[in-house]
């Protein structure tokens, strides 16, 4: 029956955008990766098990995921916005998966290399322990002057302010397909797009 429910949720529209909308109950067996959001269709007989995406509008708990594509933007999304009831709980479900289990993750910045937060702390996970010099990764808040994170190999954690904290990456080869991540800790959103860097 659950399968059935989330089959059928893939027909409907999310009312703030019209776009196609997916629902499910749990955030538990959901993953947001680059360009949809992956989730679990549990097995109801007679279908098995499956994986169903979401490249839309994605809803789970109080998250909302959203996907703004445009015609020239193609397959991938010019910006993903996710929403919660507060940044925090938007952020655990960016980072399920993170590492070993979500390579595609937006917050990967390099090979082994992602943008991390705990306690309020920014921070880049460097797995290799061997940043590249040609990675940068900046944080500005509320309009002040952007403050490295990592540069030049080396990482500077950067305490999450109040208010709006926009992160500008510059990345390598197989990095983050959005090159802004801005989290506003007042409306619980964090929205990922491509910009120029500052």
């Amino acid at each position: 029956m659950a399968a059935l429910t989330a089959l059928a949720s893939a027909q409907q529209r999310d009312p703030i955008s019209g776009k196609a909308l997916v629902t499910i109950p749990s955030c538990k067996d959901a993953y947001l990766h680059g360009i949809f959001v992956q989730y679990r269709i549990p097995a109801s007989f007679p279908r098995p098990e499956s994986e169903g995406t979401a490249s839309e509008v994605f809803r789970c708990e109080d998250v909302r995921v959203e996907f703004f594509k445009t015609p020239e933007s193609n397959y991938l999304p010019e910006r993903i916005r996710v929403s919660a009831g507060n940044w925090m709980k938007a952020w655990a479900f960016i980072t399920k998966g993170n590492g070993e289990k979500n390579y595609v993750s937006p917050l990967y910045v390099d090979t082994g290399i992602w943008v991390t937060i705990a306690n309020g702390l920014v921070n880049v996970n460097d797995k290799y322990k061997d940043a590249s010099r040609q990675l940068v990764v900046g944080i500005k808040s509320n309009g002040g002057a952007l403050r490295p994170v990592l540069f030049d190999g080396a990482v500077t954690p950067r305490k999450i302010l109040p208010g709006i904290n926009e992160f500008f990456f510059v990345v390598g080869n197989v990095g983050p397909s959005h090159n802004k991540m801005t989290i506003n800790t007042t409306t619980g959103v964090i929205e990922f797009s491509t910009v120029k860097f500052p």
